[in-house]
């Protein structure tokens, strides 16, 4: 049981733990995640080019293996260098794609009406929902970049409130039955010399 207590008590704080810092940080996330992807770009670009360096002369072949390491090497240091740039263009380039794709559906929706389809207004709540949702994404694409890591966070720090509470009726569970335990164990030995007499 100590060990059940035990492992649910680490689940917990590891879980606040984690669920803290993506909080704390989910503003910074996006970023990282983007210069996570630079690295990926440069070290396979660093390993193709010296792979192709340190071959002979007569084995090198074409320049399309190192001018595509170059060009992946470039990309990813681009990457480390300036993420909120590509960050930001990604969420721009999200909301764009929100709106067309909310104008489109309201389109087809209208000139399904003026065919005749009879649409209650129920039927423009989906695409209002997403031009309201590409609209937020223009306004704050920062913000909208973060939200994920701050779902996740929020829902770590939720699940580490939640294990800590279990983890503490599962104590006290454990202390009644213990305390039962030995109060049935003194009313044995108090009952046993009663019953020699």
């Amino acid at each position: 049981m100590k060990t059940e207590i035990r492992g649910a008590l680490l689940r917990a704080l590891s879980a606040l733990v984690i669920g803290g810092l993506l909080v704390s940080v989910a503003h910074q996330m996006p970023q990282w995640l983007v210069m996570a992807c630079g690295v990926v770009f440069v070290v396979p670009g660093a390993v193709g080019l010296l792979a192709w360096w340190m071959r002979d002369a007569a084995s090198r072949g074409t320049l399309l293996s190192p001018v595509a390491s170059v060009g992946s090497i470039l990309m990813g240091v681009i990457l480390l260098l300036f993420p909120e740039s590509f960050v930001v263009a990604l969420m721009y380039l999200l909301a764009a794609c929100l709106l067309l794709v909310s104008f489109l559906q309201m389109y087809s929706l209208f000139t399904a009406r003026r065919a005749g389809v009879n649409l209650s207004w129920w039927w423009f709540v989906a695409p209002v929902a997403v031009l309201l949702a590409g609209l937020y994404v223009l306004l704050f694409p920062e913000m909208t970049a973060a939200m994920p890591f701050l779902i996740i966070g929020v829902a770590a720090l939720f699940y580490g409130l939640m294990e800590l509470w279990f983890t503490l009726l599962l104590y006290l569970h454990h202390r009644r039955l213990l305390k039962a335990q030995k109060a049935e164990a003194e009313a044995q030995s108090l009952s046993v010399p009663v019953e020699n007499l």
